[in-house]
């Protein structure tokens, strides 16, 4: 599951090694995407969960995977495919400074 306070708070964001959903990955990886569902009953509109937790566990679990895939290739003396994204994507109402303060951190989590 995913926890909302992992990437939650202006000044406090951080990734769960508690929380990998490695199976969520692996779903991902074999099947080409998995729908998430926020359980979230207070009504909000976004769920910190959608907006920032799960966006930053992709972006940890895309950076992590280029990492590793740019050490083999340059075990094998092959160019890496620029197309893999590992980009932070992140709702439109997450501000600047918090975004910022995120990207901060992703290269350190992966």
């Amino acid at each position: 599951y995913f926890k909302s306070t992992d990437g939650h708070g202006p000044s406090h964001h951080d990734f769960s090694i508690r929380r990998l959903n490695a199976h969520v990955a692996r779903l991902c990886a074999t099947k080409g995407g998995a729908l998430i569902v926020d359980a979230t009953r207070r009504g909000k509109r976004f769920p910190d969960a959608l907006a920032k937790t799960v966006p930053i566990w992709a972006c940890v679990w895309n950076r992590a995977i280029e990492n590793t895939r740019c050490q083999h290739k340059g075990d094998l003396n092959e160019t890496t495919d620029s197309s893999w994204d590992t980009t932070l994507h992140l709702p439109r109402h997450v501000s600047k400074n918090e975004r910022e303060n995120i990207e901060k951190r992703l290269d350190e989590w992966a």
